[in-house]
């Protein structure tokens, strides 16, 4: 987790600030090189261990079966396999964390909602896909924290060919950032557009840009994992409101790290209902 966190510290500085690791081994560049490499080590560890064992004796383990599936592939060479396990660890880390972090926050300042979700679960056992999908107050609550609080504020693209905005003209080649978070915060877009208010997915009222939502990217470059997280985030959320009511004091410090990230750690209160 620290040389992912370092890893996309060194990428954000790297984009936005003086380029000079271009032409010089600079400190920031040195942490790339480090974070990467550690990254690197830590996956062929994995990598190594998950090629000793036997399907059998991986089944309780899903992070192993990932990586079994991976290493069985006979279309992909060794380089492919490792880079893909690398994606699922770095996108993985941070993202899933966060984007949790973030919904239980913005959630502690409804307890209403908090009481809705709970109505529309089970009060206690197993949950199945069909109880999920029949708490529409849960895909609401995080729909809106996407909304508010993505962990990936931006779309991020390489121009195939030029492009004029607003009367400025964008060669082919020109990397360019959408800040679709901002453009989610815009009273143009969303009704209400800087409060959290998980009934916007459910009853809509105009104006109601659904489309920004874009936590996962879009088109071909969207994350291949957004399916597994959505349906992660559904399970925990609706799990801890089986039992709890979740609690915040104060405003939750926030920054950049070329991923929406606490600036420090967060302490959720979890109370009993």
């Amino acid at each position: 987790a620290v040389a992912v966190k370092a890893h996309f510290r060194a990428q954000r500085d790297s984009f936005y600030g003086a380029p000079l690791w271009k032409f010089a081994p600079t400190t920031l560049y040195k942490t790339f090189v480090r974070s990467e490499e550690a990254i690197h080590t830590i996956v062929s560890e994995l990598m190594e261990e998950a090629k000793s064992r036997t399907h059998g004796s991986a089944q309780d383990d899903g992070m192993q079966q990932i990586f079994l599936k991976i290493l069985a592939n006979p279309a992909l060479d060794m380089r492919d396999k490792k880079a893909g396990v690398i994606d699922f660890i770095t996108a993985g880390i941070e993202t899933l964390a966060n984007s949790l972090i973030f919904l239980l926050y913005l959630l502690s300042s409804r307890p209403d909602w908090q009481e809705k979700i709970r109505s529309e679960l089970p009060s206690c056992g197993e949950l199945r896909l069909e109880e999920l999908s029949a708490a529409p107050s849960v895909k609401a609550a995080i729909n809106e924290s996407f909304r508010l609080l993505p962990t990936a504020p931006f779309l991020a693209r390489l121009l195939e060919t030029p492009m004029t905005i607003r009367g400025h003209r964008l060669p082919a080649g020109t990397f360019v950032l959408a800040h679709t978070g901002a453009a989610c915060r815009r009273e143009e877009n969303f009704w209400r557009a800087t409060e959290y208010l998980p009934e916007r997915w459910i009853s809509y009222r105009e104006p109601h840009a659904a489309s920004l939502v874009a936590p996962f990217g879009r088109g071909r470059r969207m994350c291949p994992g957004k399916r597994f997280v959505e349906l992660e985030l559904q399970l925990i959320l609706a799990k801890i409101m089986q039992k709890w009511r979740v609690e915040f004091d104060g405003e939750l410090d926030i920054q950049f790290d070329f991923l929406l990230s606490p600036k420090s750690p967060v302490s959720l209160r979890f109370v009993e209902w």
